[in-house]
């Protein structure tokens, strides 16, 4: 692609898409394939004033790292970037009460799985307050899921991750 048309696009992203504003800190996920790219969009942003910009390589898979919500028994609202994980954290969420659920039938739970560590293992554990009248106050649902492993043999099952 022509280079001058990608820094033009890009700072087209920077103006008006994100509308960075001067002395803004602008964070970029980007698959190592666009990096040039990456760069004229960090160019732009440098050229509006921000304070800073954070550029982040992957291979298109995000890994969080662990995560806690201290609701104390109020609503949330929890506000992330396009791409950030609000769907993931969703879907994850859904799985301790609802199994084997999904947010979009082309994008079932197992596609967790798809590239990364074949070794990694995800966890979530939802901690309930239970109303007066239970006999205990707190009740605890969650999962624990890794891609299968050739050498969990199970022929019967031909899902490539468990519960």
């Amino acid at each position: 692609m022509n280079i001058e048309l990608l820094k033009k696009y890009a700072k087209l992203a920077v103006e008006m898409g994100v509308n960075l504003q001067e002395n803004d800190t602008l964070c970029i996920n980007s698959p190592i394939e666009t990096a040039e790219f990456a760069r004229f969009i960090a160019e732009a942003a440098y050229a509006v004033g921000a304070k800073d910009v954070i550029v982040n390589y992957n291979d298109a898979k995000s890994i969080y790292d662990d995560f806690n919500m201290r609701l104390d028994g109020k609503s949330t609202t929890y506000d992330l970037i396009n791409t950030g994980g609000k769907s993931m954290l969703i879907l994850m969420l859904l799985q301790t009460v609802l199994p084997n659920t999904y947010l979009k039938k082309e994008k079932p739970i197992k596609n967790i799985f798809i590239g990364g560590n074949t070794k990694r293992t995800s966890h979530c554990l939802v901690e309930w307050e239970l109303d007066e009248g239970y006999e205990s106050k707190y009740m605890l649902t969650g999962f624990c899921a890794r891609k299968k492993q050739e050498s969990d043999n199970d022929e019967e099952d031909d899902n490539k991750w468990f519960w």
